[in-house]
């Protein structure tokens, strides 16, 4: 072991009260079992080791910014500042490799996120020298403190109700009656709790404010005393010059003694007055260099207990770096592990050269980012809603034209069905009128002789006879006789009656159509995770019949002209019956951010032509 250190791997033992880091308080550690670093291991999946891993995502939720610190502060002095805080593992402070100037801010890490808590809340905008202390932490830090404040407040405050519980029920075994009261001191004592738990933090942390404050106001107090000593120095120096400039020319000191003869004789007392100089002389002279041997040693023994210091933080930061390279190593086939680092790592870099700039401008460009955030979350949801909007009455409208084509087709066909019904009837009123005249000619013919019918009918007949066999062309009597009639035209009552009748069921379709659109889910994962029931799509051809002209009109209106093979391969997809989330992930190659919204669209329909083909009434109706 050299200088009184411990080999590498093993915690130092029990410190000396002499022997801690300037501004640090003393404190004694024991012993520890060696800490050696052990062997790699090697994990087959490529995750980082469990513990060490945990230990650095803690130690970087523990981790706070302390900025515009005067240079002329010392990082024992900001070292023993953050001790009052909490326990402190490392603290940052880059110095300036040209001027060796310390850096006016540095990185402190916690042992605990109430060194965290505490640091930010009593810190910040503390004055020191001429400038305010700047801490702060990002956002999953403060979080991260956040619920771990939760959190203990909750178990402090069990714990203590718990005590106080165990306390009462210790006194109160031998009691009885009084059920109701118990319960009464029970909810007293969960409320004394919570107050006693909030008197303790109240007071632990008025003690901790109360001792930063102390000593920021010490430090200010040594820098108005140094200024004032520097400007007394400076004025000192200033008359002094003034006097050297004013003095008239005339012998030095020295020479005075040279005008005495050579015959004077020294008193006694005169030699005793310059012999009580010459040794006061020599006793000051002894003093001050017994005082400047004690500032050396001084300074030697601080100069050592600096170095000691930096030798023990640079053993653990080796130490650190030792077992991130073997974390790093374990992870070496993990290329998207090992690039993530290096991002990490350039990243940390340009926010370290970047935090002075950050702190000048941060309040402006939050403000400036939340209203750009905010006027784009609007401008999105307006959007969103114009498309919902535009996409219903699409719909809307596609449905009304499939339902007024449909209705065209009825009124045709029945108008037809009319027609050829009526032309039916009265074909089958000549048929009868042929057969009554018939039979009258039958009867006619029976009710003579037939000698005499056949001699009449042998014989010639004059005309007028003849007219009496088929009638006159005005006689509505004789066989033949009626004139055929015009059809009487019944188009404008047929048309009046079928107008009416589909008016109806138009008005019923309408509301079923409605019905079925608010089946339909809203949400995006309720959208996909609707079942679809695939041989109803294909047995009715919804895909070339419906589908098919919708996705060709949004692709020319996503893309700015026809698409043929991005046609084609959507409605191949959906002819394989591909789930919407896989559909999405390859439409959005080449369609981006409208991805999303083109599928939610697309399957909205499908789901209206599912429910469509369904639908008792409306499966009548055809495609």
């Amino acid at each position: 072991m050299q200088g009184g250190y411990p080999p590498p791997g093993m915690m130092p033992g029990v410190f000396p009260m002499t022997g801690m880091p300037m501004g640090m308080a003393p404190f004694a550690m024991p012993m520890m079992a060696p800490t050696a670093i052990p062997p790699a291991r090697t994990y087959s999946t490529g995750a980082p080791p469990p513990t060490l891993l945990s230990r650095v995502r803690e130690s970087s939720l523990t981790t706070v910014y302390v900025g515009r610190i005067p240079p002329n502060v010392d990082d024992d002095f900001m070292r023993q500042l953050l001790t009052e805080c909490g326990r402190v593992m490392s603290w940052k402070r880059t110095k300036d490799p040209t001027t060796q100037k310390l850096a006016v801010f540095g990185f402190c890490e916690f042992e605990s996120p109430q060194g965290v808590l505490r640091a930010v809340k009593l810190l910040n905008d503390q004055t020191l020298g001429e400038k305010q202390l700047q801490v702060k932490t990002e956002q999953k830090v403060t979080d991260y403190v956040e619920n771990w404040r939760v959190n203990h407040l909750r178990e402090l405050k069990a714990k203590k109700q718990q005590e106080k519980e165990g306390k009462e029920g210790e006194g109160g075994e031998g009691k009885g009656e009084g059920e109701e009261g118990t319960v009464g001191e029970a909810g007293m004592s969960a409320a004394d709790a919570e107050k006693a738990v909030e008197e303790e933090l109240a007071a632990e942390e008025a003690r901790v404010k109360e001792a930063i404050t102390q000593m920021i106001a010490d430090k200010n107090k040594e820098f108005e005393n140094e200024a004032a000593a520097e400007a007394a120095e400076k004025e000192r120096r200033s008359k002094t010059r003034e006097r050297e400039i004013t003095r008239p020319p005339g012998r030095p000191k020295q020479e005075a003694w040279k005008g005495v003869t050579t015959h004077y004789v020294v008193n006694p007392r005169e030699k005793a007055r310059e012999n009580a100089r010459k040794e006061r002389q020599i006793t000051l002279d002894k003093d001050y260099a017994r005082k400047e041997r004690e500032w050396d040693r001084e300074e030697e023994r601080r100069h050592r207990e600096k170095k000691r210091a930096a030798e023990e933080e640079s053993n653990r930061e080796k130490h650190e770096r030792d077992k991130r390279r073997l974390i790093e190593k374990d992870l070496d086939d993990d290329e998207q592990w090992s690039k993530r680092k290096r991002q990490e790592k350039r990243h940390k870099r340009a926010l370290e050269r970047e935090a002075d700039d950050i702190d000048r401008n941060e309040e402006a460009e939050e403000i400036e980012i939340q209203r750009i955030a905010a006027a784009e979350a609007a401008e999105q949801a307006r959007r969103q809603r114009e498309k919902e909007l535009e996409d219903e009455r699409e719909m809307l409208a596609q449905i009304e034209r499939e339902k007024e084509a449909q209705r065209h087709r009825e009124m045709e066909r029945r108008r037809i069905q009319e027609v050829e019904a009526l032309a039916e009837r009265q074909r089958a009123e000549e048929e009868e009128r042929r057969r009554a005249e018939e039979e009258k000619v039958r009867m006619a013919l029976a009710g003579g002789e037939w000698g005499g019918a056949a001699e009449s009918m042998r014989r010639p007949q004059p005309s007028p006879p003849k007219l009496d066999v088929f009638g006159d062309d005005h006689d509505e009597c004789g066989i033949f006789s009626r004139k055929h009639k015009p059809l009487t035209k019944l188009e404008e009552h047929y048309d009046r009656t079928n107008i009416q009748i589909a008016e109806e069921v138009r008005k019923k379709r309408l509301e079923i159509v409605q019905q079925i659109v608010q089946q339909i889910p809203s949400e995006r994962d309720e959208l996909f995770n609707y079942p679809i029931e695939w041989p109803v799509i294909e047995h009715a051809a919804v895909v070339e019949a419906s589908l098919k002209p919708w996705i060709k009109k949004k692709v020319i209106e996503l893309l700015g002209g026809e698409e043929e093979e991005v046609c084609a391969f959507v409605v191949s997809e959906l002819n394989k019956r591909c789930s919407p989330l896989d559909l999405l992930a390859t439409v959005g190659v080449f369609l981006d951010q409208e991805a999303e919204g083109f599928i939610v669209k697309l399957w909205r329909m499908l789901i209206f032509e599912q429910l469509k083909r369904q639908h008792p009434t409306l499966s009548k109706d055809g495609p």
